[in-house]
């Protein structure tokens, strides 16, 4: 498999294409956007990007490939990032995809996305906002566990899956969902 490389890898925002090869945002996706991001923006150390746009799209291999997933641990420990913008084409953000990213202030999860892996946005000391649309079927383990300035979450009716602890250690959460007919598991502490 080749490696990205912002020579090989050109990211695609704000466009429409239809019957495309899907793709993962993989690590090697992530240190490739990070390594043009300070082409473009004249840092020197990729410590200065507090920004991650994700695209919707990218060329890679002469082919325009739809963005679909976050793959698990791609941003774990990304300590620099204040803000994720994640695009309407991912469907699924994995497992720790974001875990212990202690400086993210705001993330909004777009309707598209279907699944929040277990601990994707766990140890987010900084998280103070989260955005939920309906769409969303599963929120996985500790998806928000100990985020202590997360004050306010809204789950919609679509979710049909809470795994044990998804909110754990949030000790202001304002729940404003309600226990409907279309949640079919609710885990154990998955709101306090």
């Amino acid at each position: 498999m080749e490696n990205y490389t912002p020579e090989n890898l050109h990211p695609i925002y704000n466009f429409i294409f239809e019957d495309l090869k899907e793709i993962d945002f993989n690590k090697e996706m992530f240190e490739a956007l990070l390594k043009q991001i300070m082409k473009e923006k004249g840092h020197t150390d990729k410590n200065q990007i507090n920004e991650l746009n994700i695209p919707n799209f990218c060329e890679y291999k002469k082919q325009i490939r739809k963005v679909t997933k976050i793959e698990k641990e791609v941003c774990k420990n990304c300590n620099n990032i204040k803000t994720v913008i994640i695009p309407n084409t991912i469907e699924k953000i994995g497992k720790q995809a974001f875990f212990n990213c202690e400086n993210i202030q705001k993330i909004v999860i777009p309707p598209s996305v279907k699944i929040i892996g277990t601990a994707s946005f766990s140890d987010c000391k900084m998280l103070t906002s989260v955005n939920l649309y309906e769409g969303l079927k599963e929120i996985k383990a500790y998806a928000f566990a100990n985020c202590p300035n997360l004050k306010n979450i809204i789950v919609p009716k679509s979710v049909i899956e809470i795994e044990d602890h998804a909110f754990e250690g949030i000790e202001h959460i304002e729940y404003h969902g309600t226990a409907n007919d279309n949640v079919n598991h609710w885990g154990a502490k998955s709101i306090n």
